[in-house]
């Protein structure tokens, strides 16, 4: 999961712009890394420059954002993360998650950096999301990851796909046994207040994941075990029994068993498209890749089909 925003979980503030590392005293290992210094890169995003004794160097730059366009030293980035591997002046090896990366006299581009869309209806019983993306049904997508995500959560989610087909003008998205069900509870009695229920099954996920308190169910869906009665949750409280405050308590009645749902129709996803390249002494490369690639090396470009 990332950070509520969307923001890193990791900081690196911490870092000078150079940090000399100290070399090895007697009896240790030799530190393979002699300097690690801080890109200047415009906010939101991250870049990292790190000198290794054996005359690489490895610059990386991230972005929070999938489709982020920016510019770090002589890195140039289109989507969330750029990594460039260089013995020299050689190119050794690149590799970027969605979009572009390019530098000097190099360029590794992915055909389409993100597919998006939203969910049209969930099968919960099988964990399949229908979503109105045209997805690739070849396999490229196979255990590569999805990211769900709505304005009311307070944090996004990520699951594995194992597999995609189409139904119609609709994607399929297989989240094999992935539950995408949170947890579920049973009314203790009938609600007494037309926003709020109140559960004899207490939930740690509502003790929350800051000091402030939980609203990690805030937004998500909450649907009686008959399916007959629905709504979303506003925020919880962490009590015996637990109160659930939600946007309507009608149709919920004591006794009731309930879920919790981590996904819903109209929530939005995201794949992000990934590619890297080894290129080695001739100037051979070996691309692995999410989608084709287009790759320049000083003079030469090429199209690299999936496959």
């Amino acid at each position: 999961m990332e950070h509520e925003g969307g923001q890193p979980w990791f900081s690196i503030a911490t870092v000078s712009l150079t940090t000399e590392l100290p070399e090895a005293t007697e009896g240790e290992a030799e530190p393979f890394i002699s300097s690690v210094e801080r890109i200047p890169a415009p906010g939101g995003v991250t870049a990292l420059q790190v000198a290794l004794h054996n005359d690489t160097t490895d610059s990386f730059i991230y972005a929070a954002a999938p489709d982020t366009e920016a510019t770090a030293g002589d890195l140039q980035l289109r989507g969330s993360f750029g990594h460039l591997q260089t013995a020299g002046d050689r190119v050794t090896a690149a590799r970027v998650v969605g979009g572009a990366l390019r530098s000097a006299d190099f360029a590794l581009e992915l055909t389409s950096g993100t597919h998006t869309g939203n969910i049209v209806r969930i099968d919960y019983d099988r964990n399949l999301v229908y979503v109105d993306a045209d997805l690739p049904t070849d396999g490229r997508l196979q255990y590569q990851t999805v990211i769900f995500d709505n304005p009311e959560y307070s944090r996004n989610t990520a699951y594995t796909i194992h597999g995609i087909t189409r139904e119609g003008d609709l994607s399929v998205i297989d989240l094999g046994t992935q539950r995408i069900m949170l947890g579920q509870g049973t009314l203790d009695q009938d609600p007494f207040h037309q926003n709020r229920i109140t559960s004899l099954t207490q939930h740690d996920y509502a003790r929350g994941l800051t000091p402030g308190g939980g609203e990690f169910f805030a937004g998500k869906l909450l649907q009686s075990a008959d399916g007959m009665a629905s709504t979303r949750v506003i925020s919880t409280r962490f009590a015996q029994p637990m109160e659930i405050e939600v946007e309507s308590s009608e149709g919920f009645s004591e006794g009731d068993d309930f879920y919790f749902y981590d996904l819903q129709e109209g929530d939005g996803f995201v794949i992000r498209n990934w590619a890297t390249v080894v290129i080695d002494e001739t100037g051979a490369a070996r691309v692995t890749s999410t989608d084709d690639v287009t790759l320049n090396l000083g003079d030469t470009t090429r199209t690299i089909e999936w496959r």
